[in-house]
């Protein structure tokens, strides 16, 4: 059994970022940190997750108008396929 994705209802959010805290990075680390100096690392991870954010969204839009390209030329190349078998 797969473990819970972002996605499902018994997702522990709580526990994911606890585990996070303990693999890459104890939040005592921070302790000796400025209140301004947590502030722009907090700003500079939010810009990023909003750049990621937006090429996620910009490679989905593509991939989508992509596969609409493509059904469009499946669709063409059947209603000829159909117009050729109708005439015979």
């Amino acid at each position: 059994v797969s473990p819970p994705t972002f996605w499902d209802m018994n997702f522990d959010s709580l526990g994911f970022v606890e585990e996070q805290f303990g693999r890459y990075g104890d939040p005592d680390s921070f302790s000796q940190t400025t209140f301004e100096e947590l502030r722009k690392m907090s700003l500079g991870y939010q810009l990023k997750g909003t750049m990621l954010s937006y090429l996620i969204s910009t490679r989905q839009e593509h991939e989508l108008i992509e596969a609409s390209n493509k059904m469009k030329t499946v669709d063409e190349n059947l209603g000829s396929i159909e117009k050729e078998y109708s005439a015979t």
